[in-house]
């Protein structure tokens, strides 16, 4: 039995001259046109050559923020946003409700904040209820917080400690302005260094990260996490941001000491040398005077187009006066920037109103 099925595989099995003919079809991209693979093998090939060109073509410059859809946390947006809820709910549409201690959660909150939204509960819509745009960012940011849901991001095992929406805002943001150089001012762990580092090398060999902190603990020492002991549990195995080829590649460099202070603004603008475009990102210790002092120091550097990023504007929501109040001093004071509201498409953002566009 063993020796006929022997003998019937070596009658079908293909000649030597057939397996050299297939090997180099393979080789070559190509099929024999007599096979009725061909016709669909060629299209194949069409269309991946199509696409080649297509990705070869794609211009060095700039795509910008073109087409992103209009930001929930305008006027228009905001009813836009109402209405979609409203027709989706079974409750229909009530009247606005009167709503001062909601509309007036966050002064600095450009939210239609009497703008209604029927938020309703499909298995019972006897517990629908009206709320805003603002008490449902200020409820989730007050989870957001207690629950320290910013120790689960991770980014290619290093803790990122960013909310991943925003996290994922600012990747489209850095692809569609391609900055050449971004300034992280406060460096913390290096989750954001990293994270922003592997987005600029996806379109430039040369771009890179300058990152500053009074605190060396990012690139000193042993910590992977800093002050943040839940990072830890959650990702036993994440690494220091610090120690990847990455950033050892030269994509990240890390500049000791206090971002506005004269001698480390002048180290930056040394390390720009003559790269541009230039994005700031202000990520410190979110105190007013620290941050202003921070926008007026970098404010030069930011390229024309090119965004100076002030992060957890949430802070002026949920606790205290901090970088939202900054900002308002800032702009202010300086008429070289205004807030582009186009990144703050997720609905919710940590940082709201701290996306200033250089004109």
């Amino acid at each position: 039995m063993r020796a006929a099925l022997s003998k019937n595989m070596q009658d079908r099995a293909p000649s030597r001259q057939a397996l050299i003919t297939f090997a180099v079809g393979v080789c070559v991209g190509r099929w024999s046109a007599s096979t009725p693979e061909a016709p669909g093998r060629r299209r194949l090939l069409a269309e991946e050559g199509s696409l080649r060109q297509r990705h070869a073509a794609v211009p060095d410059a700039a795509p910008g923020l073109e087409g992103l859809p209009r930001s929930p946390f305008d006027a228009v947006g905001a009813r836009r946003l109402a209405g979609r809820l409203c027709r989706e709910s079974y409750a229909g549409c009530p009247r606005p409700p009167r709503l001062p201690d909601a509309a007036a959660v966050d002064a600095n909150f450009v939210v239609n904040g009497a703008q209604p939204l029927v938020l309703v509960d499909r298995s019972n819509p006897d517990a629908s209820q009206v709320s805003t745009v603002g008490t449902v960012v200020s409820a989730y940011d007050r989870v957001f917080e207690a629950a320290k849901l910013f120790s689960y991001t991770n980014w290619l095992g290093v803790s990122l400690q960013q909310d991943p929406s925003d996290a994922f805002a600012l990747a489209d943001l850095l692809w569609r302005t391609r900055p050449e150089v971004v300034i992280e001012l406060g460096t913390n762990a290096g989750g954001g260094a990293f994270f922003f580092a592997h987005v600029l090398r996806q379109y430039s060999a040369t771009a890179r990260v300058l990152t500053l902190d009074p605190s060396d603990r990012c690139c000193a020492g042993a910590s992977r996490h800093d002050w943040n002991d839940l990072a830890g549990r959650v990702c036993p195995h994440c690494t220091r941001a610090a120690d990847s080829p990455l950033w050892r590649s030269g994509a990240v460099e890390f500049i000791h000491g206090t971002p506005s202070s004269a001698n480390v603004v002048a180290q930056v603008r040394d390390a720009i040398g003559a790269a541009a475009p230039v994005m700031v990102i202000e990520d410190s210790n979110h105190g007013v005077g620290e941050v202003l002092a921070n926008l007026r120091a970098y404010a030069g550097l930011v390229s024309p187009g090119q965004f100076f990023v002030v992060q957890d504007t949430k802070i002026d929501r949920i606790a205290k006066a901090g970088p939202a109040a900054a900002v308002r001093a800032f702009l202010a004071e300086d008429s070289t920037f205004e807030i582009d509201r186009r990144p703050e498409y997720f609905v919710y953002s940590q940082h709201s109103g701290g996306f200033l566009r250089k004109l």
